[in-house]
C-alpha cells in the first residue's frame, strides 16, 4: 500500500479528507514512534575492523540496538563489548572485523505516492493511527482520537507478534554500557 493507499483507508474510518502533507507526516511520525522502532525489525549492518582494543569506532547513524555480531568466521560474538551513553560508538576488545546488525528507524516516506518501508502488515495499523492523528490536530484530548492512535500502536504490536513468533534472530545484550 501506498501513503495515498493508507490515507484513503484512514478518511474512510473519520469520514472526512486528510491532507497529503499531514498523510505523509503521520506515516513517518508512526514509522519514529518509540515503542514501535523495536517491533518493526527493520535492521541494517555496519561493517567495523577493529584493531585496537582501546579506540572507540563510530557505529553508523542511524543504527539503534545491536541485534546481532558476527566475527570474520561468521560466527556469533558472545565477547563483550561497549557502547557509549549516546549510542553512536563501540568498543570492542577483541581484535577482528566485525558484522555488526542493528535495528534502524525505516526510511521516511517524502510523496503520498511512496510506499512505506515497513512490512505490508503493519500498514492497516497505520491507517488506525493516521486516522487517531487526524482526529487529534485540533483537539489533542480528543477520546476517539486517542482510542484511535492507540489502537493503531496496539495492532502493529500484534501484528508483530506475527512476524516474531518466526524470526529467530535474537536480540543480543549490551556487556555494559559507558557513559564516556
Amino acid at each position: 500500500m501506498t501513503v495515498e493507499d493508507i490515507q484513503t483507508l484512514a478518511e474512510s474510518y473519520v469520514d472526512d479528507t486528510i491532507e497529503d502533507a499531514d498523510a505523509i507526516r503521520w506515516t513517518n511520525d508512526f514509522m519514529e514512534e518509540a515503542v514501535l522502532v523495536e517491533v518493526f525489525r527493520y535492521t541494517a549492518a555496519q561493517s567495523l575492523t577493529v584493531a585496537d582494543s582501546d579506540t572507540w569506532y563510530a557505529r553508523t547513524s542511524g543504527h539503534l540496538q545491536i541485534v546481532e555480531i558476527l566475527d570474520s568466521n561468521s560466527d556469533k560474538y558472545t565477547g563483550e563489548y561497549e557502547i557509549n551513553y549516546d549510542r553512536d560508538e563501540i568498543r570492542i576488545p577483541d581484535a577482528d572485523t566485525y558484522t555488526i546488525t542493528s535495528t534502524i528507524l525505516p526510511t521516511s516516506v517524502t510523496a503520498i505516492a511512496n510506499t512505506p518501508v515497513i512490512n505490508t502488515v503493519f500498514h492497516r495499523a497505520m491507517a488506525t493511527y493516521m486516522a487517531g492523528k487526524f482526529k487529534l490536530q485540533d483537539n489533542d484530548q480528543n477520546a476517539d482520537g486517542l482510542r484511535l492512535v492507540f489502537e493503531g500502536i496496539g495492532k502493529a504490536k500484534a501484528a508483530a507478534k506475527l512476524l516474531h513468533s518466526h524470526d529467530k534472530r535474537e536480540q543480543s545484550q549490551t556487556k555494559r554500557m559507558t557513559w564516556e
